[in-house]
């Protein structure tokens, strides 16, 4: 074999291998940066759950004492009690 084809062949498959090795290396930073997107996305998604979970908790809270305070006004009605009614509950 002549030593310019042997060169050539041998610059080639370097070449060639560099750049798939150059390419591989590629898609794994992209999968990594995909990766790192998807958690951050994550974390934003169940940051904003739980802002929701207690914004529900505290509609809850406040729902419950409305009910009671229902409770309390019924019952003052049907005792036939004078003015004023029982005051609000105060909520927070």
């Amino acid at each position: 074999m002549d030593t310019t084809l042997a060169a050539v062949l041998i610059t080639a498959s370097v070449s060639i291998g560099g750049s798939w090795l150059v390419a591989r290396q590629s898609a794994a930073n992209r999968y990594q940066q995909r990766i790192k997107d998807l958690e951050d996305r994550d974390a934003k998604w169940e940051d904003r759950c739980n802002v929701l979970w207690a914004a529900r908790e505290a509609d809850a809270l406040i729902k419950r004492a409305q009910g009671d305070h229902i409770d309390v006004l019924e019952d003052h009605i049907w005792h036939h009690k004078p003015p004023p009614p029982p005051p609000r509950p105060h909520i927070v």
